[in-house]
């Protein structure tokens, strides 16, 4: 990254939309190498998603040996006509995943085989579907081992409830041994289990028992992430925390109910009411409050009739007179919500000076564009605004 070494001088250049005018990042180009695809096997994720993934004879890219790579869905191994077989171009994106960038189609002898979409869940043997308008195919298997661990693993995640210690190959480890099965289990284990285990020595059994006790304290969004719920990411986890006070309210809601909160939609909402109305749902949550967890909400905001941005999406260009997080802050707090990018969707472009590209995307789409001035009038007036 170049920079202009001085305060002053960045200060007067300021910042455009993504990125400060006072600095300059140059990427090198990504490593890449060329490797022949040995073969494509589905991989089955937490929430069914069966993804193909590539598994190739062993590159050296940037100073890492790789020999495998997700080829995304499906739908991306026929547009790019990747098969076994084939000679690819393999980079590291970001420096870090591998990815099949193209086919060497100049080197095909004739033998390569087109990988097929599979009929049946590779690990449960349970029927294989995809969904009308989606790119993914899902197992529909309920008990499907791989989904199983997949959800335990995302259940102890960082982002959800932290338990330091369980990832993917500790998981595999207690799945295996018939201790965990579930997100019940992990709150069962004892100390001696995990000493009867290979892996496992005095301090790391110590270790994850404690990293256990410490996530019985966690709070409703990042609880709500954990359970794996359809479509319900760290975002969507945090607007429903919002409107609901305690787990139990969410219990038997009913989509319409969902819908009234503006960042809900249709597929979300049908996907949490069918979370929520499902008993054996129901039934692990209260078996797992009875493990003695605390779910605080301290996100939980008291609806006092409407607020005045309620329901307004916003998307925000050019240079304010406020550092731009903040105002993003305000327009969430005031009920509304702040997107990345303009779209039909969008309510309000909020123009700052030198804005970017986002306001010829908004002139296109007929999106009102309105200034910080004009911004702070609409709420004053309610989210009523006289052009709107």
């Amino acid at each position: 990254v170049i920079k202009v070494n001085s305060f002053e001088l960045q200060s007067r250049l300021g910042v455009k939309t993504r990125e400060p005018r006072w600095a300059i990042a140059y990427k090198f180009p990504a490593h890449q190498g060329t490797t022949v695809i040995k073969d494509i096997i589905p991989s089955v994720g937490r929430t069914g998603v069966v993804t193909p993934v590539a598994i190739f004879e062993p590159v050296r890219i940037g100073g890492v040996t790789v020999s495998r790579s997700t080829l995304h869905n499906w739908d991306e191994v026929r547009r790019k006509d990747i098969r076994i077989g084939d000679t690819v171009v393999v980079e590291r994106a970001g420096e870090v995943i591998p990815h099949v960038v193209m086919v060497v189609k100049g080197k095909r002898t004739g033998k390569e085989v087109v990988p097929e979409i599979p009929e049946k869940c590779p690990v449960c043997g349970s029927q294989v579907v995809r969904e009308e308008g989606e790119v993914a195919v899902r197992c529909i298997g309920l008990n499907c081992p791989a989904q199983v661990k997949e959800r335990i693993r995302h259940f102890a995640s960082r982002a959800a409830m932290d338990i330091e210690g369980l990832g993917e190959k500790n998981v595999e480890l207690l799945y295996s041994h018939g201790l965990v099965k579930s997100f019940v289990d992990i709150y069962k284990l004892k100390k001696e289990d995990l000493l009867r285990l290979p892996r496992f020595a005095e301090k790391s059994a110590e270790n994850l028992i404690q990293a256990i006790e410490r996530s019985k304290k966690t709070t409703l969004a990042k609880f709500l992430f954990a359970i794996g719920i359809l479509y319900v990411g760290e975002y969507t986890a945090k607007v429903l925390a919002k409107h609901f006070r305690r787990l139990e309210d969410l219990y038997h809601i009913r989509p319409d109910k969902l819908m009234d909160i503006p960042q809900i939609g249709p597929k979300i909402a049908r996907s949490v009411a069918l979370f929520f109305n499902d008993e054996k749902n129901l039934a692990t949550l209260e078996e797992l409050k009875s493990l003695d967890l605390e779910i605080e909400n301290p996100d939980y905001e008291e609806q006092k009739g409407p607020l005045p941005l309620e329901g307004l999406t916003f998307v925000i260009t050019g240079t304010l007179p406020r550092p731009r997080k903040e105002i993003e802050q305000q327009i969430e707090s005031l009920g509304g919500h702040v997107a990345s990018a303009v779209s039909k969707k969008t309510d309000y472009l909020i123009v700052g000076e030198e804005p970017g590209s986002k306001l010829q995307k908004a002139i296109s789409l007929g999106v009102k564009r309105i200034t910080y001035d004009e911004f702070l009038k609409l709420i004053e007036q309610g989210g009523q605004h006289e052009n709107r």
